[in-house]
Protein backbone atom coordinates (compact mmCIF):
# COMPACT_ATOMS: atom_id res chain seq x y z
CA UNK A 1 0.00 0.00 0.00
CA UNK A 2 2.80 2.44 0.94
CA UNK A 3 4.64 1.64 -2.32
CA UNK A 4 1.44 2.33 -4.31
CA UNK A 5 0.92 5.71 -2.62
CA UNK A 6 4.53 6.72 -3.27
CA UNK A 7 4.30 5.68 -6.90
CA UNK A 8 1.07 7.65 -7.32
CA UNK A 9 2.56 10.78 -5.71
CA UNK A 10 5.69 10.53 -7.81
CA UNK A 11 3.68 10.02 -10.99
CA UNK A 12 1.55 13.10 -10.27
CA UNK A 13 4.64 15.14 -9.51
CA UNK A 14 6.36 14.05 -12.71
CA UNK A 15 3.36 15.29 -14.68
CA UNK A 16 4.11 18.73 -13.24
CA UNK A 17 7.78 18.37 -14.27
CA UNK A 18 6.75 17.57 -17.84
CA UNK A 19 4.56 20.69 -17.95
CA UNK A 20 7.40 22.85 -16.64
CA UNK A 21 9.74 21.46 -19.30
CA UNK A 22 7.33 22.16 -22.15
CA UNK A 23 6.87 25.73 -20.93
CA UNK A 24 10.62 26.25 -20.64
CA UNK A 25 11.24 24.98 -24.14
CA UNK A 26 8.60 27.34 -25.41
CA UNK A 27 9.93 30.61 -24.31
CA UNK A 28 17.76 21.31 8.02
CA UNK A 29 16.51 23.95 9.61
CA UNK A 30 17.43 21.52 12.40
CA UNK A 31 15.51 22.18 15.62
CA UNK A 32 17.57 22.93 18.71
CA UNK A 33 15.01 21.17 20.94
CA UNK A 34 14.41 17.47 20.40
CA UNK A 35 10.67 16.73 20.26
CA UNK A 36 9.39 14.35 22.92
CA UNK A 37 6.37 12.08 23.18
CA UNK A 38 3.11 12.99 21.46
CA UNK A 39 0.80 15.22 23.49
CA UNK A 40 -2.08 16.63 21.48
CA UNK A 41 -3.23 16.64 17.89
CA UNK A 42 -3.99 19.64 15.69
CA UNK A 43 -5.40 19.84 12.15
CA UNK A 44 -3.24 18.60 9.29
CA UNK A 45 -1.54 21.12 7.01
CA UNK A 46 -3.44 22.54 4.11
CA UNK A 47 -2.00 22.48 0.62
CA UNK A 48 -0.03 25.65 -0.06
CA UNK A 49 1.70 26.80 -3.21
CA UNK A 50 3.19 30.34 -3.33
CA UNK A 51 2.59 30.47 -7.08
CA UNK A 52 -1.17 30.28 -6.55
CA UNK A 53 -3.19 33.47 -6.56
CA UNK A 54 -4.80 34.52 -3.27
CA UNK A 55 -8.00 32.63 -2.49
CA UNK A 56 -9.38 35.20 -0.10
CA UNK A 57 -8.58 33.23 3.06
CA UNK A 58 -6.85 35.60 5.46
CA UNK A 59 -4.47 37.19 2.91
CA UNK A 60 -1.32 38.81 4.24
CA UNK A 61 -1.22 42.59 3.98
CA UNK A 62 2.11 42.94 2.20
CA UNK A 63 4.52 40.80 0.24
CA UNK A 64 7.59 39.56 2.13
CA UNK A 65 11.02 41.00 1.41
CA UNK A 66 13.32 38.51 -0.35
CA UNK A 67 16.31 37.54 1.78
CA UNK A 68 19.81 38.43 0.61
CA UNK A 69 21.43 35.69 2.68
CA UNK A 70 20.41 32.16 3.55
CA UNK A 71 19.87 31.09 7.17
CA UNK A 72 23.21 30.30 8.81
CA UNK A 73 22.53 26.55 8.86
CA UNK A 74 22.03 26.55 5.06
CA UNK A 75 24.77 28.99 4.06
CA UNK A 76 27.34 26.31 3.17
CA UNK A 77 25.21 24.57 0.54
CA UNK A 78 27.26 23.45 -2.47
CA UNK A 79 25.93 25.65 -5.27
CA UNK A 80 27.68 23.48 -7.89
CA UNK A 81 25.46 20.51 -6.96
CA UNK A 82 21.88 20.81 -8.25
CA UNK A 83 20.62 18.15 -5.83
CA UNK A 84 22.01 19.97 -2.80
CA UNK A 85 20.62 23.28 -4.05
CA UNK A 86 17.17 21.77 -4.59
CA UNK A 87 17.07 19.95 -1.24
CA UNK A 88 18.30 22.97 0.72
CA UNK A 89 15.75 25.20 -1.01
CA UNK A 90 12.94 22.84 0.04
CA UNK A 91 14.31 22.70 3.60
CA UNK A 92 14.34 26.49 3.89
CA UNK A 93 11.00 26.88 2.08
CA UNK A 94 9.14 24.70 4.55
CA UNK A 95 10.99 25.74 7.72
CA UNK A 96 8.12 27.93 8.83
CA UNK A 97 8.36 29.73 12.16
CA UNK A 98 4.80 30.39 13.33
CA UNK A 99 6.18 32.15 16.43
CA UNK A 100 7.79 34.98 14.42
CA UNK A 101 6.69 34.80 10.76
CA UNK A 102 3.43 36.26 9.48
CA UNK A 103 2.82 33.30 7.19
CA UNK A 104 4.47 30.67 4.94
CA UNK A 105 5.53 33.34 2.44
CA UNK A 106 8.13 34.60 4.92
CA UNK A 107 9.92 31.25 4.81
CA UNK A 108 9.71 31.17 1.02
CA UNK A 109 11.30 34.62 0.93
CA UNK A 110 14.27 33.26 2.91
CA UNK A 111 14.90 30.89 -0.01
CA UNK A 112 15.52 33.79 -2.44
CA UNK A 113 19.34 33.44 -2.60
CA UNK A 114 18.86 29.95 -4.09
CA UNK A 115 16.25 30.99 -6.67
CA UNK A 116 16.52 32.40 -10.16
CA UNK A 117 15.82 36.13 -10.22
CA UNK A 118 12.54 35.54 -12.04
CA UNK A 119 11.31 32.92 -9.59
CA UNK A 120 12.44 34.98 -6.59
CA UNK A 121 10.47 37.95 -7.90
CA UNK A 122 7.40 35.78 -8.50
CA UNK A 123 7.63 34.21 -5.05
CA UNK A 124 7.77 37.53 -3.21
CA UNK A 125 5.44 39.56 -5.41
CA UNK A 126 2.18 40.90 -4.01
CA UNK A 127 0.22 38.75 -6.46
CA UNK A 128 1.65 35.52 -5.07
CA UNK A 129 1.09 36.18 -1.38
CA UNK A 130 -1.13 33.68 0.45
CA UNK A 131 -2.75 33.95 3.85
CA UNK A 132 -1.41 31.88 6.72
CA UNK A 133 -4.34 29.45 6.68
CA UNK A 134 -5.93 27.33 9.41
CA UNK A 135 -2.90 25.09 9.94
CA UNK A 136 -0.56 28.04 10.39
CA UNK A 137 -2.91 29.81 12.79
CA UNK A 138 -3.28 26.64 14.86
CA UNK A 139 0.48 26.23 15.14
CA UNK A 140 0.95 29.91 15.88
CA UNK A 141 -1.61 29.89 18.69
CA UNK A 142 0.18 26.87 20.19
CA UNK A 143 3.57 28.62 20.00
CA UNK A 144 4.84 25.76 17.85
CA UNK A 145 8.20 25.31 16.18
CA UNK A 146 8.75 22.94 13.26
CA UNK A 147 11.28 20.20 12.68
CA UNK A 148 11.42 19.71 8.90
CA UNK A 149 12.54 16.47 7.27
CA UNK A 150 13.21 16.30 3.51
CA UNK A 151 13.52 12.91 1.79
CA UNK A 152 14.28 12.36 -1.88
CA UNK A 153 11.73 10.49 -3.99
CA UNK A 154 12.16 8.70 -7.33
CA UNK A 155 12.13 10.87 -10.45
CA UNK A 156 11.73 8.09 -13.01
CA UNK A 157 10.55 9.63 -16.26
CA UNK A 158 11.89 13.13 -15.54
CA UNK A 159 13.31 14.95 -18.60
CA UNK A 160 17.04 14.34 -19.09
CA UNK A 161 17.72 15.79 -22.54
CA UNK A 162 18.83 19.22 -21.31
CA UNK A 163 21.96 18.99 -19.12
CA UNK A 164 21.37 22.53 -17.87
CA UNK A 165 18.09 21.54 -16.20
CA UNK A 166 17.67 19.03 -13.39
CA UNK A 167 14.44 17.98 -11.67
CA UNK A 168 13.85 16.55 -8.20
CA UNK A 169 10.96 15.33 -6.08
CA UNK A 170 11.03 15.39 -2.28
CA UNK A 171 8.74 14.23 0.49
CA UNK A 172 8.53 16.88 3.21
CA UNK A 173 7.46 16.26 6.79
CA UNK A 174 6.70 19.17 9.14
CA UNK A 175 6.77 18.05 12.77
CA UNK A 176 5.27 20.70 15.11
CA UNK A 177 6.39 20.83 18.73
CA UNK A 178 6.26 23.22 21.65
CA UNK A 179 9.12 25.04 23.37
CA UNK A 180 9.17 22.27 25.97
CA UNK A 181 9.66 19.66 23.23
CA UNK A 182 6.12 18.23 23.28
CA UNK A 183 5.04 16.99 19.85
CA UNK A 184 1.71 18.50 18.79
CA UNK A 185 0.76 16.10 16.02
CA UNK A 186 1.31 12.32 16.14
CA UNK A 187 0.83 12.16 12.36
CA UNK A 188 2.75 15.25 11.14
CA UNK A 189 1.74 16.84 7.83
CA UNK A 190 3.51 15.46 4.78
CA UNK A 191 3.58 16.76 1.24
CA UNK A 192 5.41 16.29 -2.04
CA UNK A 193 7.56 19.12 -3.41
CA UNK A 194 8.58 19.22 -7.07
CA UNK A 195 11.71 21.25 -7.84
CA UNK A 196 13.25 22.36 -11.13
CA UNK A 197 16.82 23.70 -11.21
CA UNK A 198 18.77 25.57 -13.86
CA UNK A 199 22.50 25.87 -14.41
CA UNK A 200 24.13 29.29 -14.69
CA UNK A 201 27.80 29.89 -15.56
CA UNK A 202 28.67 29.91 -11.86
CA UNK A 203 26.07 27.84 -10.01
CA UNK A 204 22.72 26.05 -9.99
CA UNK A 205 19.51 27.85 -9.09
CA UNK A 206 15.92 26.81 -8.43
CA UNK A 207 13.57 27.96 -11.19
CA UNK A 208 10.40 26.32 -9.87
CA UNK A 209 9.17 24.82 -6.61
CA UNK A 210 5.61 23.58 -6.34
CA UNK A 211 3.62 21.45 -3.93
CA UNK A 212 1.55 18.51 -5.08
Amino acid sequence: MIHTLRTTAAAAALAVIAAVTVTACGSDDTATTTPTATQTSIPRAQQWDPTDLPNGDSPTATAPTPATELPAWAADVDRSDPFQVAKTAVQVWYSWDPTTDTGPDDAAARTAPLLTSAFAAQTTSTGSVNGPGAQWLSWSSAGAKLKVSVDVMPTDGAPTTDPSRKYFIFRVTQLPYTSSGAVLDPAPPRLVAVVATEATPDMWEVSSLSER
